[in-house]
């Protein structure tokens, strides 16, 4: 029986893990959404490196980075709790930096959200979580910036290797070409 799989499962634990654990069940959250639970639970503690690793791998499949990026924005959204809201965008930063394509793109459609995080005012009684959210979002805003530049050019490049061009020509766009 899964209800005696889970009393196992839970055996020795703090309540706080025991009630995450029983509200993943509960939902019936993927292992990728828990994942992205983990890495993004208010908890002091910032996620492992390992954690964010296995979420970036997890990214290069297409409905499971759709899975995370969804509780990502869930928790992008929680401004009641400023840790979700911190660690979500570093954790937006570190898989757009080492996840699949498709996390800038969806990323990209966020930049609302990002942007209101970045002019996040704060009053002196949260002042540290929000400043820190504050900066956190005006860096990943930046970097956003950059990853479209190249984006851009990427698709440049292939627009101009659809078209029959010679290699070279990318380069005027600042674009090298493969093998250089």
């Amino acid at each position: 029986m899964k209800t005696d799989s889970l009393a196992d499962e839970v055996k020795g634990m703090n309540l706080k893990i025991i009630r995450r654990k029983i509200k993943n069940k509960l939902a019936g959250y993927c292992s990728a959404e828990i994942l992205a639970r983990k890495a993004t639970s208010n908890d002091e503690n910032n996620p492992s490196t390992e954690l964010k690793a296995e979420l970036a791998r997890l990214t290069r499949d297409h409905v499971k980075m759709l899975k995370i990026m969804k509780v990502v924005k869930k928790r992008l959204d929680d401004l009641k709790r400023p840790q979700h809201v911190h660690k979500a965008i570093k954790l937006v930063d570190y898989l757009c930096r080492y996840g699949g394509k498709g996390v800038i793109e969806v990323t990209n459609d966020w930049h609302c959200i990002i942007s209101c995080l970045a002019d996040y005012k704060f009053d002196m009684e949260s002042n540290y979580f929000k400043q820190r959210i504050s900066n956190a979002a005006q860096e990943l805003l930046q970097k956003l910036q950059v990853w479209r530049g190249r984006n851009i050019l990427t698709y440049a490049q292939l627009l101009i290797d659809s078209e029959g061009e010679s290699q070279s020509s990318c380069k005027s766009f600042g674009v090298k070409s493969v093998g250089e």
